[in-house]
Order: C-alpha cells, then structure tokens, then sequence
C-alpha cells in the first residue's frame, strides 16, 4: 500500500518541478521601448538592493533585471522579480513622482496589480497601469541621472509615447 502513496508523492513534486521550471522559462526583461526604438542602447526594469527599479542596460543573467508576468484575471497581472520574489507595487497612498519599487506580492490590495494599454500602434509594447492608484512608471531622463522609474499620471505618459511602454508587460 506503500507504493501508490510513494508514487502519487513522486508525481506531485515533479509536476510541481515541471511548473517551476515552466515559471522559471517564461521569465522575460521588461524593456522600455522607447530606448529600443530611438537608442542604442536599449534600456530594462533593474532593481536596486533598496527596492527600488529603474532603467538599467541589460546585462545578460542578470535575474534582477528578470520578471515573471503572473495573470490574476480581469485583465491584471503581478510582475514578480526573480532575484527578489518580490512584486512592482505602488506605495499606500500613491502619488505622482513616487518611486517604483518591489514589494510584498500577497496581501497588500491592488497595490501589486496592474493592468496595460498600448499607446503606440503596432510597436507590441504596453504602458503598465496601477490597478489601486491609475499611475504609470515612468522613466525620469531629465535631472535623474539614477534612471529611477517614478509613478506619473496616464496622460503624461501619453504624451511620452514609447517611452511608457514596455516590450515583455
């Protein structure tokens, strides 16, 4: 009786192998569009040991500049780092020019979850919205030499074309 108990253990834990590994593939870089479209060089999400993100050049097996998408429904979704196992996530209030960060994935409301919109035509690429606050991550080039992303509204992030969305969201 032993063995259909032993099987059915062996079974779980390398479908939940096979998951892992299938999360694990499906890793991708979020990169700004706008940097591939008028760079070199193109840009991606990187996070700071503060938690912080911003744009950064890729540099290859780099898992803080990776992340998985994780669909919650109705359209949103988690952006889970894979360095950190921590999610994008908007300070409780959030307001304009608040930094991006990684933070708890569970628990926290809609602080973790975002929905996406494209905003430039054909370019595959998509803005991130905020389920909780309605802000957008925007690179900062003007006076932040740090490339920090800071939360903005929708329409100045239109107004941004390319440069709000992200091949990969």
């Amino acid at each position: 009786m032993r063995f259909p108990l032993t099987a059915a253990i062996m079974t779980a834990a390398a479908l939940t192998l096979g998951t892992a590994a299938a999360q694990a593939d499906a890793s991708t870089a979020l990169t700004n569009a706008g940097t591939v479209e008028f760079g070199p060089p193109a840009l991606v999400m990187d996070v700071a040991v503060d938690g912080r993100v911003f744009l950064e050049q890729p540099k290859p097996g780099s898992f803080r500049q990776q992340w998985n998408k994780e669909s919650v429904g109705n359209g949103l979704a988690r952006y889970r780092n894979v360095a950190t196992n921590a999610c994008l996530i908007v300070p409780a209030p959030a307001q304009v020019d608040d930094d991006l960060k990684v933070g708890a994935c569970n628990g926290v409301g809609a602080r973790n979850l975002w929905s996406r919109k494209s905003i430039v035509a054909g370019n595959g690429a998509y803005m991130l919205i905020s389920a909780q606050s309605g802000l957008v991550p925007l690179p900062n080039f003007f006076g932040n030499p740090s490339n920090v992303l800071k939360l903005h509204t929708q329409e100045t992030a239109s107004a941004l074309g390319s440069f709000a969305e992200y091949l990969g969201a």
